[in-house]
């Protein structure tokens, strides 16, 4: 396998582009041993001798974490190929004009003690990386003619819905269960792949009509359940959560993320940087290799 990189800038022990703003987050500088992890020739070529038992394409959120875990739970000896001279994908920072931006986080959810996400990360990070709860306001949706506060308390959300369109109580009611009914159905459905067949069936049978709901689009459930186009508006205002409109989601992915709001959000201390700088150690640990600038050329 040969891999094709272009040289490094160095700062702090930490790669930076010589027309680049990257910076370490507030907390904290970012490790010098991400230097050693990311240092390499302009062209480097892993031997035979290297023999990797799996390798893992992207460094972003999703790539690291499942590197850690095959790491640490299966004793994988992982490589990780990025081509970005920076690994982290939507973690890293930036900084313009004395200001530090993330450049993808703004809020995590499911990060309560005990939640699935805050085990994951607990787990890859070794309980280094810490989260701020952020307030119950979480979003303030701004129209010429009113302004709607998004709180993650459903039922304030109801009732506060309720009292700007009374005519649609009973679809405002309607729709907030089916946004908890179309979640477990979506979190019972990725898992049904690795069930026996007996039980994807009678799953199948259980929840089929809950399927069809979710696979319409959010465009489609909205403009079937409710008549008020300024209420229709509020609740797909922040399909940006979920990076495509209404009339191009499914209801499902709509729900599930709703959902997830609905129960709070938390941030990273440090910024976002922060993440993949508490996940790096653990991969060092491990003995893993990640390569940026490193341009996939084919794959075997």
């Amino acid at each position: 396998m040969e891999i094709n990189s272009t040289q490094l800038k160095w700062s702090q022990g930490a790669p930076f582009a010589a027309d680049d703003e990257h910076c370490p987050p507030i907390s904290q500088p970012i490790p010098n041993f991400v230097g050693e992890l990311m240092a390499m020739k302009t062209t480097q070529k892993i031997s035979d001798s290297n023999q990797f038992d799996v390798i893992v394409i992207g460094s972003g959120i999703g790539g690291l974490t499942v590197a850690a875990i095959l790491s640490k739970l299966n004793h994988k000896k992982v490589l990780i190929l990025e081509q970005h001279f920076i690994v982290g994908g939507f973690t890293q920072e930036f900084k313009r004009k004395g200001f530090r931006w993330d450049i993808g986080v703004q809020a995590v959810t499911e990060m309560a003690k005990g939640d699935i996400g805050r085990v994951v990360f607990d787990y890859i990070t070794e309980g280094k990386l810490q989260w701020e709860k952020l307030p119950n306001l979480s979003d303030k949706l701004v129209y010429p003619d009113f302004t709607f506060e998004i709180y993650s308390n459903p039922q304030r959300n109801i009732s506060d819905l309720i009292r700007m369109f009374p005519e649609e109580k009973a679809s405002i009611k309607r729709y907030f269960s089916d946004l908890q009914k179309v979640t477990i159905w979506y979190k019972i459905h990725l898992i049904a792949d690795f069930l026996p067949k007996w039980l994807q069936r009678l799953i199948k049978l259980c929840v089929g009509r809950l399927g069809k709901l979710a696979r319409l689009t959010t465009k489609e459930y909205v403009e079937r359940n409710f008549r008020n186009p300024y209420l229709k508006a509020l609740l797909t205002s922040q399909w940006g959560a979920y990076g495509l409109p209404p009339s191009q989601i499914s209801f499902g992915i709509h729900a599930v993320a709703m959902t997830s709001y609905g129960k709070g959000s938390w941030y990273p201390v440090g910024g976002s940087q922060a993440i993949v700088d508490c996940i790096l150690p653990t991969i060092k640990k491990l003995e893993e290799w990640c390569l940026p600038n490193a341009m996939l050329q084919r794959l075997l």
